[in-house]
């Protein structure tokens, strides 16, 4: 909750974060869900940062892998109201015709290798 905003997207961004449950790696949908409202906290404890949502929001996180139901519940969310560019950014992830296809784009955070 300490980082300032640009080292934040930079972690989010380098694809190196990786969530283990019982020493196994959860599903990216998941991952992407845990990165998401860790951010979304992060802006609820640092709100002088808020503008940099959209950023995070657009480049950093893979909404179209975060479940219907959390992109959902988004759309109440004061943070991601307050703008109507993240607004878009979730409906558009809402509406994207093809739900399979953005699992390899966060294939990136499961493969270990990829992270210097």
């Amino acid at each position: 909750m300490q980082l300032p905003p640009s080292l934040l997207l930079q972690l989010v961004t380098d694809g190196c974060l990786l969530f283990t449950e019982d020493g196994f790696l959860i599903e990216s949908s998941r991952q992407e869900t845990e990165i998401l409202f860790a951010v979304l906290r992060y802006f609820e404890q640092n709100p002088n940062f808020v503008h940099c949502l959209t950023k995070l929001l657009s480049d950093a996180i893979h909404l179209l892998l975060v479940p219907h139901r959390e992109l959902e519940s988004l759309k109440n969310n004061p943070l991601v109201a307050s703008s109507s560019a993240n607004m878009e950014l979730v409906k558009k992830a809402l509406n994207w015709p093809d739900k399979s296809t953005p699992e390899s784009w966060a294939a990136h955070r499961v493969l270990i290798g990829l992270c210097t």
